[in-house]
This record gives C-alpha cells, sequence and structure tokens, in this order.
C-alpha cells in the first residue's frame, strides 16, 4: 500500500488517505523546490515522522516514492 492512500475494503480501490496523503504531497514539493532527497529523509526522522511501515525515512523510501506511479495524477 503507497504512503498516503488507504484500500477502500468494498470497491477494492485505492482512497486518498487524508492524514498521510499531505506528507507525500510535501515530499513532492519539496523534492520540486530542489531539496536533496537526504535532506527530506532527515527533516522528517527529526520531526518523528515514519514510513508505511514504521521506520524511519531513507533514500529508498524517497525512490519508491518518487518512482512509483500511483502518484500520478491524471
Amino acid at each position: 500500500m503507497p504512503l498516503g492512500y488507504t484500500l477502500n475494503h468494498q470497491s477494492q480501490k485505492l482512497e486518498v488517505d487524508p492524514i498521510t496523503a499531505p506528507l507525500v504531497v510535501e515530499i513532492f514539493t519539496r523534492y520540486a523546490q530542489g531539496a536533496t532527497a537526504r535532506a527530506i529523509a532527515d527533516d522528517l526522522n527529526t520531526r518523528g515522522l515514519r514510513t508505511r511501515r514504521g521506520k524511519p525515512f531513507g533514500l529508498n523510501s524517497f525512490w519508491v516514492i518518487l518512482k512509483n506511479r500511483k502518484y500520478i495524477v491524471e
């Protein structure tokens, strides 16, 4: 399950998670503005935020998010 989404059990479709979606928007926005993945990860970890699996953010976490086609808005 991608960060920022939840599964609607009735329709079996992904829906935007209002709690974690703003974090994904922040990651994309900061990266687009030129922040490095390391700087963003360090900031999120300092703030006590975690990945969907409850682990600290690392570089691999960002590449998974930044390259995931589920985040493409049509």
